[in-house]
């Protein structure tokens, strides 16, 4: 679209992308690459209609983009439609009321790159006989400057710590090492994943699973893995008949190249990697249904994540199939 309108419409105007939201993958290439793209055409700004399913909420979204030359800013879903109306009767010309909207943008964010230092979380469980053996859970517990970070990802770090010591309290430790792995710097260029790889380079090799949760914590639905199809058909097996009282036995097949973000090194390099995956507590939707995501991503990156958006029971029982899950893999 910015192809077809050229040089001729856009130079010296700013450029609003208004889209709805069909999905996190598919419509954060507007927010990440759209500022990018209009400054090629000669755009003076870019705003961005905020990554979040619903119409009705005059909330903003933040997140990660591409820099550029010119200034980019998430507006609100209310806000965008609002502008393209009056954009659309201006175009039609059909009373001197209608004119072509006006913007002034005013930003205060700034790029405050190595101005803090911080450290991953490690936590391990020691495996009784092959301690060197390591079957990892994680999620990450850096947020944006919105919310305090809650359900993205202070839930998935947490999921994490609590399946760990949930096993640890039974007294009985699997065979190989459970580690927990907090991850810091997520949300903008992973150097907490990163640095990991870099220190762990020599041990990769006794990775023998790795899973991330980060797309919410509610009630347990089961495992997205990436992994050879003999593993991915066992798990299947183990999902079906040991956690079938517990939930979170599903498992699906992911041809993605990670299911996490932060794993993403240890998939590249043969580990087999797991997403923890959640029902929608909406409407039940499960993966694969075109709105389950929906819930997740009405708080995700907003001032709206926050503690009060997370259920300690529906905690609870996903760390409990977490844990079956992280024992059945570690004991094998």
């Amino acid at each position: 679209e910015l192809r077809q309108l050229g040089n001729a419409t856009i130079a010296g105007n700013v450029v609003l992308y208004n889209f709805p939201f069909t999905g996190y993958g598919e419509t954060a290439r507007m927010r990440s690459q759209g500022a990018r793209e209009a400054e090629k055409y000669g755009a003076q700004a870019v705003l961005v209609r905020t990554l979040a399913p619903d119409t009705s909420f005059h909330s903003v979204h933040t997140g990660s983009s591409a820099r550029a030359t010119i200034p980019a800013a998430a507006i609100s879903l209310s806000d965008a439609n609002l502008i393209e109306r009056m954009y659309e009767r201006a175009k039609v010309g059909a009373s001197l009321d209608h004119v072509f909207p006006r913007v002034k943008l005013v930003m205060n964010a700034q790029l405050r790159e190595n101005a803090k230092q911080s450290a991953n979380v490690i936590i391990d469980l020691k495996g009784s006989e092959l301690p060197n053996e390591i079957v990892l859970l994680s999620g990450h517990f850096d947020s944006w400057d919105v919310g305090v970070g809650a359900m993205d990802d202070g839930a998935g770090a947490f999921l994490a710590w609590e399946a760990a010591r949930m096993i640890a309290r039974t007294g009985y430790a699997p065979r190989r090492t459970i580690r927990v792995v907090m991850w810091n710097n997520e949300e903008t260029q992973q150097r907490g994943a990163r640095a990991y790889f870099e220190k762990h380079k020599a041990e990769i090799k006794d990775h023998k699973f790795a899973v991330e949760s980060d797309i919410g914590v509610f009630e347990p639905w089961g495992l997205a893995v990436a992994a050879d199809k003999n593993v991915v058909q066992r798990m299947r097996a183990f999902g079906k008949h040991l956690l079938h009282s517990l939930g979170g036995g599903n498992i699906t097949s992911t041809d993605v190249e990670s299911p996490g973000e932060d794993i993403a090194l240890l998939c590249k390099s043969g580990v087999p990697c797991a997403g923890f995956l959640s029902v929608n507590p909406e409407n039940n939707a499960v993966p694969g249904d075109p709105h389950w995501e929906d819930h997740y991503f009405r708080y995700h990156h907003a001032n709206s994540d926050r503690m009060e958006v997370i259920d300690k029971h529906q905690l609870r029982r996903s760390a409990a199939s977490l844990a079956a899950w992280a024992y059945i893999i570690a004991d094998l």
